[in-house]
């Protein structure tokens, strides 16, 4: 029923309203009939801002303290790496040796340290340790008269298995260095520290050098090792050179084993001295063969 309507029932029963009287009426019952009507249901928007920036501090987990204000960091930690600078040194913990160098890069260039820092899989003599330190393509190194030095830390004897660790110290942030820390290999992945040379037995108690190729193979083989091979010459102090062939090439069985090295897990490569009708060196091969 709308309003009009309800003051023509009132009027029914009721001495006629002035025109003054009739519009005052008017006014209070819509005024009233506007009071007991419900109010619209509102709608709330949280705002979302709080939340996603929650979400990615959780996410992200990066912890980076600068007391001096500007300038390099003094504490920086990631969920690839931390670094904590105390009294000339470095201390830097590495949370994933699987990550992009470009990682660690960045990381040390927040603490104001120009360093690429190489995790690369190594034998077993050479993991946690530094198995490579040279400066960078243009880099002035360490100031005439200083050092430098990149050291690992041991695991605690209370923990046989805790994240790899390395302490810098000196003038290394003179330098633009890359450094190679070692990693325990995969099975059969290739060892960064595998070195050509003459002299050094990879089988303990078992004698490879100056035996003949066939007879090596042999040995190999009976051990389920698979065989490699490179051209070249050492002399005993570990002066000389090497260069690798086709994979497939394979030396005559009565060639003399020069050298032996383990090269993986899974894989022994043999040094023989070139002769006339030995291929060429596959190009872009490491002509040091490490």
């Amino acid at each position: 029923m709308d309003e009009l309507t309800l003051l023509k029932g009132l009027r029914s029963d009721q001495p006629a309203l002035s025109a003054e009287a009739e519009a005052a009426a008017r006014a209070r019952l819509l005024a009233g009939t506007a009071a007991s009507r419900p109010k619209p249901h509102r709608r709330f928007r949280r705002p979302v801002f709080a939340l996603v920036a929650a979400t990615a501090a959780a996410t992200t987990a990066v912890l980076a303290v600068n007391a001096a204000g500007d300038g390099p960091l003094r504490n920086y930690s990631s969920p690839v790496m931390a670094i904590e600078k105390e009294e000339g040194k470095w201390h830097v913990e590495i949370k994933d040796a699987y990550a992009d160098p470009e990682e660690f890069s960045r990381a040390f260039a927040k603490m104001g340290l120009d360093i690429d820092l190489r995790i690369v899989p190594v034998s077993p003599r050479g993991e946690r340790r530094v198995t490579r330190v040279m400066l960078q393509e243009g880099a002035e190194g360490v100031p005439e008269g200083g050092a430098h030095s990149f050291s690992i830390n041991d695991c605690p004897v209370n923990r046989p298995e805790c994240p790899l660790s390395m302490t810098i110290t000196g003038d290394a942030l003179a330098g633009g260095w890359q450094v190679w820390l070692g990693r325990e290999a995969r099975p059969g992945e290739p060892y960064a520290d595998s070195m050509p040379g003459c002299c050094r037995e990879p089988l303990p108690g078992v004698r490879l050098i100056g035996r003949s190729v066939r007879d090596v193979t042999a040995l190999l083989r009976e051990r389920e090792l698979k065989t490699a091979f490179l051209l070249g010459e050492f002399q005993p102090d570990g002066s000389g050179s090497s260069y690798g062939a086709d994979p497939s090439w394979r030396p005559s069985g009565g060639r003399k084993v020069t050298g032996a090295w383990s090269s993986s897990s899974d894989t022994v490569t043999l040094l023989v001295s070139p002769r006339p009708g030995d291929p060429d060196p596959v190009p872009g091969t490491d002509p040091s063969g490490g």
